[in-house]
């Protein structure tokens, strides 16, 4: 089965899985936390989520905040179909991101619990960058691999989501390094079992050609 088969199968199941509430909505809490500490008028730019499933991150941000644009992406259109039954106002692409080209660039880039299975993750890093303005943000979550026992747990995951890979924090700052710089680093751990869950809050560097110019 592709992998996008996979995704398709798991859509209209997603609201109802166990991993809600030890591990998405912990994230979907935390993105929510860092966002309401960068942005305490509640008030965002244009945002896209990458990766967005059936669109639960967007509705609850556009619950709390005031946002310009939002936008969802998915390559699976099982996902993207129930995304937009939410009727919120969200311009919603079914897209791979190693090809989406989008028409403007972002405040806002948030790409959770998909960045492991992205085929080349240095290259949606660097795309990512090329999306955002230069005082945006990006913030990245995943489970990721820093012990025996997330490499066990993982190795699990895997059995019914297909082929992946999780990137260590050491491994993930360094695949992100020639784009971003790091402004913090949260651990998301809902029950012990869980695998590490992390949350990035990314700033992007700027082209060393163009910096300091007006």
């Amino acid at each position: 089965m592709s992998s996008q088969n996979i995704w398709n199968f798991w859509a209209s199941r997603y609201n109802r899985l166990w991993v809600q509430g030890v591990s998405l909505k912990p994230t979907r809490a935390g993105v929510l936390s860092l966002l309401e500490a960068r942005y305490p008028e509640k008030r965002l730019g244009s945002y896209i989520d990458i990766g967005c499933g059936v669109g639960e991150l967007i509705d609850e941000i556009e619950s709390t905040f005031t946002t310009a644009n939002s936008h969802g992406l998915d390559y699976a259109s099982g996902m993207i179909a129930l995304a937009a039954e939410n009727g919120l106002k969200t311009q919603w692409y079914c897209e791979d991101i190693h090809t989406f080209e989008p028409t403007s660039q972002m405040n806002l880039v948030v790409c959770t619990h998909s960045f492991p299975y992205y085929q080349d993750q240095k290259y949606v890093l660097h795309k990512i960058r090329k999306m955002l303005v230069d005082d945006g943000r990006l913030l990245m979550a995943f489970a990721s691999k820093n012990s025996i026992y997330d490499a066990l747990c993982l190795g699990v995951v895997k059995l019914t989501t297909g082929k992946a890979h999780y990137p260590s924090v050491t491994e993930f700052m360094a695949l992100a390094s020639d784009d971003f710089r790091p402004i913090s680093t949260t651990r998301i751990k809902e029950k012990w079992y869980m695998p590490s869950i992390y949350l990035f809050e990314m700033e992007p560097k700027h082209d060393k050609r163009t910096a300091g110019k007006a």
